[in-house]
């Protein structure tokens, strides 16, 4: 019997609402309505699908004494696929001179296999790009855990083009600059590619010249297609162009891949405003995340009005990153206890929006250490004496904040303003069941004269229809395999 896991949508009826992986609103008299949707995922186990990361870590492998080939053996747990284990010797990479004769030297073709012996500092010296967008890089690249570093690179990416696997990697200092297609790792990625763990920093230049041609990321300008991604993290800084930020991204400037593609990747707002460029074919994944605060932001009247914020050190120790300090920029707010992981900010007289910084610490392989920084906005608001339940419009980097007198419906990409005097009190929660089990989805509202109505949408949410006779503050059915990819939410209207 296949498990089928249906997702809810979490209902949240404030003044303005945040766009976050389970959202719900509420709207005025004429249309008021809150929503709660949930997302049945297909299933092709009988377990309820896990939520954890796998590791899919590879071992350095040994590195000979003399020779330049060796026979790489596959330790267990590496994170090759069944039908891309190498089977030729391993090919080994010491030095950058090495590293730039692969795909220039026969000894050195792009489909071979490549291990690397140890960390590799180019100094700033110039590299092209490994391969190009007609020959793509196709065999296989074991960093081992070492790092590449310090290395100037025009257009591209350390591959112009991969279709082949790179694992365990680790890219400190790359500096790319993009006159057309361009990433850290790669320009494009393509075919059956498989990247797993490998941690980039570095900065990617735009061209100014042809803004309209620029593709860029942290990790790939482009990923036309690749069969995994996984456990990989992007902290690049990427110039800004008025006008040129719809195929910029943290991690990828145009996505083409599905989401499934992505998992356990890490991408910081401090960096890029977004994962993948806003106008790519696939703009979204829950594979590729932030490492939030708790809360992920914070909302302030004036008058010194404090509240508490907490690292996330967990997910952040997952990832190899060490907390370090709280720190803010201005004079908006007052931090207190600043070099633990739980501060307290506390605000001024002055209204205005900023952000509180989260500080970790990433050790390479080579023991050296780099800052990442991972923001946490902040939002004070004028004390009219009353609660005043007031978010960020944007919840990376809020832009505005005023009294909501009206609707105003934004975009597909951010929350919609709203005023109402409906409270959902009780949100609806994640359910896993069985074939044929009975699934109940709940919300708990606070009005006058509310009344409920559960929706269904077949089309990833573009259309909603009624659900006939589903007019109760509980929705009760048996789950089946028809339900798998659909959306259910609840409108609740009232005074």
């Amino acid at each position: 019997m296949k498990s089928i896991q249906l997702k809810m949508i979490i209902t949240l009826a404030l003044a303005l609402i945040l766009l976050v992986s389970v959202i719900a609103y509420a709207v005025p008299d004429e249309a008021r309505e809150s929503a709660a949707a949930g997302t049945s995922v297909p299933q092709e186990t009988e377990e309820p699908i896990s939520t954890e990361v796998p590791a899919g870590t590879s071992e350095a492998g040994a590195t000979p004494d003399a020779e330049l080939k060796t026979t790489q053996s596959t330790p267990e747990g590496t994170f090759f696929s069944e039908d891309n284990i190498p089977s030729k010797e391993s090919i080994v990479i010491s030095t950058v001179t090495d590293l730039q004769k692969i795909g220039q030297d026969e000894a050195y073709p792009l489909d071979g296999n490549y291990i690397l012996a140890n960390n590799i500092d180019g100094g700033g010296m110039a590299f092209a790009p490994i391969g190009s967008i007609d020959t793509p890089f196709s065999g296989t690249f074991d960093g081992s855990g070492h790092m590449v570093a310090n290395l100037q690179i025009a257009d591209g990416g350390l591959f112009a083009n991969l279709s082949g696997t790179v694992h365990s990697l680790e890219l400190k200092d790359i500096s790319v600059k993009a006159a057309d297609t361009a990433g850290v790792l790669a320009g494009t990625v393509s075919g059956s590619a498989e990247i797993a763990d490998v941690f980039i920093t570095g900065t990617i230049t735009l061209s100014e010249e042809h803004p309209e041609n620029v593709m860029a990321g942290g990790l790939a300008g482009v990923v036309e297609n690749a069969a995994k991604i996984q456990n990989t993290q992007a902290y690049v800084e990427i110039n800004e162009i008025q006008d040129m930020d719809k195929l910029v991204g943290a991690l990828v400037g145009n996505n083409k891949a599905v989401p499934e593609t992505y998992s356990g990747c890490t991408w910081s707002p401090s960096y890029t405003g977004q994962a993948f460029g806003l106008d790519s074919t696939v703009n979204k994944s829950e594979g590729a995340a932030t490492i939030q605060s708790a809360p992920s932001y914070v909302t302030l009247m004036t008058g010194g009005k404090s509240q508490q914020v907490t690292a996330d050190t967990e997910n952040a120790a997952v990832r190899g990153l060490a907390f370090r300090e709280w720190t803010t920029g201005g004079e908006l707010f007052k931090l207190a206890g600043g070099q633990t992981e739980t501060a307290t900010v506390t605000s001024e007289n002055e209204q205005g929006a900023g952000n509180l910084t989260a500080v970790y610490e990433k050790i390479w392989a080579d023991q050296s250490k780099t800052q990442i920084y991972f923001p946490v906005p902040v939002i004070i608001s004028e004390n009219t004496g009353g609660e005043q339940p007031l978010e960020p419009v944007d919840p990376v980097f809020p832009t505005e904040i005023e009294q909501i007198t009206e609707v105003k419906p934004l975009d597909g990409v951010f929350p919609t303003l709203i005023e109402t005097d409906i409270r959902i009190i009780k949100n609806p929660v994640d359910t896993t069941g069985s074939a044929g089990e009975k699934v109940t989805f709940s919300v708990e509202a606070q009005g006058e004269a509310l009344l409920y109505q559960w929706q269904v949408s077949a089309d990833g949410g573009s259309t909603w229809t009624d659900i006939e006779g589903a007019a109760g503050r509980e929705y009760t059915f048996a789950a089946t395999p028809e339900d798998n990819g659909k959306q259910f939410r609840c409108a609740v209207s009232g005074k």
